[in-house]
């Protein structure tokens, strides 16, 4: 795929995180343990979720040899350090040896945040698929719908979007809210919002 130009308006698409800290947890401040969590999002072109990845970080400030958690993630995995779990439904038993801990596991249930991508050849609308090998001024627009509400008010979260592509794929690369990194071989872009608040 060979660029002229590219003009990408709001972010950039094929992954998109959310995070939100901290998430609920069993154990809490009281106790020691607060939870980070991160949701990585992989998708298509259209901005359909093809995969989501959930990264928990269990905050250990008193030391705790065990810490309780609550979780429907699958294929849960310690991704930094060799602290074991067992699972009764969606309870987590962590022995977590004074240390964090940090997990992650899949999930399919419904997102909150729901991202549309749209875009334009030389001004025309075009879909993603029929854009691929194509040549000329690109605009990629990237909106997104915040359904997630806790006793009426919008629940914060902040989204970042982005790709990355080698120099000579796309050229001239421009972006609203967001930034372009170009290491001389490829280019970084990233997009970021904090779709429902003002």
């Amino acid at each position: 795929m060979n660029k002229k130009s590219i003009s990408i308006i709001t972010a950039l698409m094929t992954g998109i995180t959310m995070a939100a800290s901290p998430a609920v947890c069993l154990a809490d401040e009281v106790s020691g343990i607060t939870k980070d969590e991160t949701v990585y999002v992989v998708t298509d072109s259209e901005g359909d979720s093809e995969d989501v990845i959930v990264s928990e970080h269990l905050i250990n400030k008193n030391k705790t040899d065990r810490i309780s958690d609550s979780t429907t993630l699958s294929d849960i995995e310690n991704v930094k350090g060799d602290e074991k779990f067992t699972r009764d439904g969606d309870s987590l038993t962590w022995e977590a040896g004074g240390n964090d801990i940090f997990y992650q596991g899949r999930t399919d249930r419904k997102l909150p945040i729901k991202m549309t991508v749209s875009y334009k050849l030389d001004g025309s609308d075009i879909s993603g698929s029929e854009l691929q090998g194509k040549s000329g001024d690109v605009e990629i627009s990237i909106n997104y719908d915040n359904s997630a509400k806790y006793g009426g008010n919008t629940v914060p979260f902040v989204v970042m979007t982005g790709f990355l592509v080698t120099d000579s794929c796309l050229k001239d690369i421009r972006v609203d809210n967001g930034k372009v990194i170009d290491d001389g071989e490829k280019q970084i872009v990233i997009g970021m919002a904090a779709p429902g608040l003002a």
